[in-house]
């Protein structure tokens, strides 16, 4: 007791769900640039592996530990991955390989990954079937004002049309949706959707006549060739 004196600290408890983030207070600067260091380096802080759930005993003076959520990836979604750290991509690639800041080819499958925030954030995509509506029904549409698509048949008559459209985004197409569209991706009603949907049927439908949507065999190929489009289109996207 002359040389030595005692803390007694709590142990560091990561309940389930959460992952505790390390910051190294102590060591030397880390290089420049660097956002994350590694643990067993001799570098200040924050550091790249996580805690998972368990019991910790770590020394307060050396290391902060900050509670985070585990990232949870529900069954429809997957888990794109942005990575905040790595090499600069490459030209103007839009996805990027292990080791390259950007979004990740590889995406993550429902289940819980105890994964650093400083080191990637994660967007979740729905890729479940989806639908959107452009309806002269306020109540019954995706937007709050009339949305149905109208426009002028060959002879001079307005028609409006109400359209429902199917639409998901494959899993293995998610991170190119998220490097395209963004991290929102409601946008791809109204940045894909919406506007191929006014444009074709605005310039197909002002070569036929008001007769045509009326007589069954015109109106089927009217929309077959307004499908295979928006197809056409959403594969491109």
């Amino acid at each position: 007791p002359y040389i030595y004196k005692w803390d007694i600290v709590d142990a560091v408890t990561i309940p389930a769900g959460q992952v505790g983030i390390l910051t190294r207070k102590v060591g030397e600067l880390p290089p420049t640039g660097s956002i994350l260091v590694d643990r067993n380096s001799k570098y200040q802080g924050i550091i790249r592996e996580v805690l998972e759930p368990g019991t910790y005993y770590i020394n307060p003076y050396e290391f902060q530990v900050e509670l985070t959520n585990a990232v949870a990836i529900p069954d429809g979604f997957v888990g794109v991955m942005i990575a905040k750290t790595g090499k600069p991509a490459p030209g103007d690639q839009l996805l990027v390989e292990e080791g390259f800041r950007g979004i990740r080819t590889q995406y993550l499958k429902p289940g819980l990954y105890y994964i650093n925030p400083y080191e990637f954030d994660i967007v979740p995509v729905d890729t479940r079937k989806q639908k959107y509506e452009m309806t002269h029904f306020v109540e019954q549409g995706d937007t709050a004002i009339a949305d149905q698509i109208d426009f002028l048949s060959n002879d001079g008559f307005r028609i409006n049309i109400d359209v429902t459209i199917l639409y998901e985004i494959k899993p293995e197409d998610a991170p190119y949706v998220v490097a395209t569209v963004g991290k929102n991706t409601d946008d791809i009603k109204t940045k894909i959707i919406r506007p191929g949907s006014r444009s074709f049927a605005r310039l197909e439908g002002s070569m036929l006549k008001a007769v045509d949507f009326v007589k069954g065999e015109t109106r089927k190929s009217f929309q077959d060739k307004f499908a295979q489009t928006l197809q056409a289109e959403g594969a491109k996207a």
